[in-house]
């Protein structure tokens, strides 16, 4: 009994280490934290090295034919068994941690307070200490200033959203959201709002003027026909395939910039590309290059 107890204390040092060492990058990568990966292996490490055994010899008898039919639904079950117990662990999570995120200088943050409280804990000294206590400022500072940076964000940001629209503006830590389709948008709107710590944004219908100080957006679809306001537009959007002479709107109006998001057809968003090209006009498709965020910090 007192092996079996070592044994399992053991295990549970060994995973309890591998989970603070890789626990950060798969909050970085994956955005979630394992929170069963302990008990996980608590319940497979065990028996492993039998399935281990098993895998081996199934391997050498297959090679010379010589595997009986129990030794094939033995290895079919403990197969069986493995992946439904790792399922159900999955399935019961009683607590569940996805959707986070990691900017990259607190994942070095954090890099630094596990490195000197393991040293702390194995030299046991005073400099270990202070330096434990150094990195923990540290690591409060760079959250603190991620934090900053995303509350003083002032953008406008396109996003990619398949025969949809879906684009909003970012300010003092406040997102305002348009969307043909919010059920479909709810996902990226989700994963924007934990990749920029954001806990407030407002959800409104979609417009065909946008302007915010000496930005001036005009967004066009195949709804309606337009009045050009007064100003010209600095940047152009299109949606949904408008049937519009672009050639014309681009010699009048000269805007910066022409984006036709992922609600176009892709014969149409490359006619639009050259048009585009003739007049030396800048042009971003969403759907080749992603989300674009168009920075406002120099228009005000």
């Amino acid at each position: 009994k007192i092996g079996w107890i070592r044994k399992y204390w053991q295990w549970t040092t060994v995973s309890l280490a591998a989970q603070m060492a890789v626990g950060p990058l798969s909050v970085f990568y994956f955005h979630q934290f394992p929170s069963l990966f302990l008990i996980s292996n608590l319940l497979i490490i065990p028996f492993f090295g039998v399935f281990l055994v098993l895998v081996m010899t199934v391997f050498v008898m297959l090679l010379f034919d010589l595997l009986p039919h129990f030794m094939v639904t033995s290895f079919d079950g403990a197969v069986q068994l493995l992946n439904g117990s790792v399922s159900w662990i999955a399935q019961n999570d009683p607590l569940p941690l996805d959707q986070l995120y990691l900017p990259v200088p607190v994942l070095l943050g954090l890099y630094l307070v596990l490195f000197f409280v393991v040293l702390s804990l194995e030299k046991k000294r005073f400099p270990q200490w202070v330096g434990t206590a150094i990195s923990f400022l540290i690591l409060l500072s760079l959250i603190q200033l991620e934090q900053e940076k995303t509350s003083n964000e002032h953008a406008f940001w396109i996003f990619y959203l398949h025969r949809e629209s879906s684009y909003g503006y970012f300010k003092s830590g406040v997102f305002y959201h348009h969307s043909s389709d919010p059920d479909k948008n709810r996902r990226i709107l989700s994963d924007f709002a934990n990749s920029r710590l954001l806990h407030r944004f407002e959800k409104l219908p979609i417009k065909n003027f946008f302007s915010v100080d000496q930005f001036h957006l005009f967004i066009l679809d195949n709804e309606k026909r337009y009045t050009l306001p007064n100003y010209s537009p600095t940047h152009v959007l299109l949606r949904n395939d408008p049937k519009i002479n672009l050639d014309r709107l681009l010699q009048i109006h000269q805007p910066q910039l022409v984006v036709a998001d992922g609600s176009n057809s892709p014969w149409t968003v490359s006619r639009w590309e050259k048009s585009c090209e003739k007049y030396s006009i800048p042009f971003y498709d969403i759907r080749k290059s992603g989300a674009l965020k168009i920075s406002l910090e120099n228009e005000e």
